[in-house]
């Protein structure tokens, strides 16, 4: 524990639930200059979310059809990497500093969970696996000042939520926006069934009990309220999607086509309905925002209109 002490400089627990506020907190760390002669260790969890990374396309990433997304929140995090889904169950690490050191970062999540007895490893592409399961991932983002590296740890999550709230299966959306990467996962819990969600702060203290710990329940600066608001807005969630093409197929009578959008920044630039004999443009009004109430503005002219609007009102239902 020698090497901890003179690595970590403070150790702080979040018991707020609210993943915006958590993202604005960590970022207000990540970019305050009092902090960046430290490495401090943030350990935060969240209510039902579904957390992309910072260049995703969450028509891609998230089953927006299942009506249970309605009772979560989408939130677009400040790092790269992939979309994950988070509830009470899964426990965020984030280190932040000037003078991080990676592989120290790991040894901190792995020798924690290796004192509660578990045999875990590190693979290739940086996930910490529990008999060949995936029970923590990763991402980065750096400023020009300081940096962060956070890890998710799934101790005794919703697993079914995973498969029902995130697309597994490609979609056809090509774009310039990161794609996750699936594995197999699983939880703490199923080799450990000591370790719960309501018992897992209770072991970081222990383990963390050289460190005078701070437990933050509300933090009301400005920074971190300005920094929330843009995280809960549309123009970040959903206005900083890369530019992307989406292809929703139709069928009436014995004929086939598709309607194609052409959208960025969470608008609808151009559309079309594609047949076997032809193109035609469907969409007289554009810059349309996809996850808004602009969408009732949506004026669609010539032939197959009303199937092409039933279609992809139908997929954009939940937001609009």
């Amino acid at each position: 524990m020698r090497w901890l002490k003179s690595y970590l400089s403070n150790v702080i627990f979040s018991h707020n639930d609210d993943p915006y506020f958590n993202l604005a907190y960590e970022n207000k760390i990540l970019r305050d200059s009092q902090f960046w002669n430290k490495t401090i260790l943030f350990v935060w969890r969240s209510r039902p979310a579904i957390i992309m990374g910072r260049f995703q396309n969450p028509w891609l990433e998230i089953n927006l059809e299942n009506p249970d997304i309605r009772n979560l929140c989408i939130v677009r995090r400040q790092s790269g990497g992939g979309c994950v889904y988070h509830d009470l169950g899964n426990f965020n690490f984030s280190f932040i500093g000037a003078n991080l050191d990676t592989n120290k970062n790991f040894q901190v999540i792995t020798d924690f969970l290796k004192n509660l007895g578990l045999n875990v490893e590190v693979n290739k592409r940086n996930d910490i696996l529990l008999k060949s399961k995936k029970i923590s991932g990763s991402a980065f983002k750096n400023t020009k000042d300081s940096s962060l590296h956070h890890y998710t740890l799934l101790v005794d999550t919703d697993l079914s939520s995973i498969s029902q709230l995130l697309h597994h299966q490609r979609l056809d959306m090509p774009g310039k926006a990161i794609e996750s990467q699936t594995s197999i996962v699983g939880n703490v819990q199923s080799e450990l069934a000591s370790v719960t969600r309501f018992n897992f702060f209770e072991h970081l203290e222990k383990y963390f009990h050289e460190y005078s710990i701070q437990e933050l329940r509300s933090y009301c600066d400005d920074k971190t309220l300005a920094y929330q608001r843009e995280l809960e807005s549309w123009n970040w969630v959903f206005g900083e999607t890369p530019k992307f093409t989406w292809k929703i197929p139709l069928a009436w009578q014995d004929q086939e086509g598709e309607l194609v959008l052409h959208s960025h920044k969470g608008k609808i630039l151009e559309g079309f309905v594609v047949t076997q004999e032809n193109k035609i443009n469907i969409i007289e009004l554009s810059s349309i925002n996809m996850a808004s109430e602009d969408l009732s503005k949506l004026r669609f002219s010539g032939p197959l209109k009303q199937l092409a609007l039933n279609s992809l009102l139908k997929k954009l239902k939940f937001l609009s």
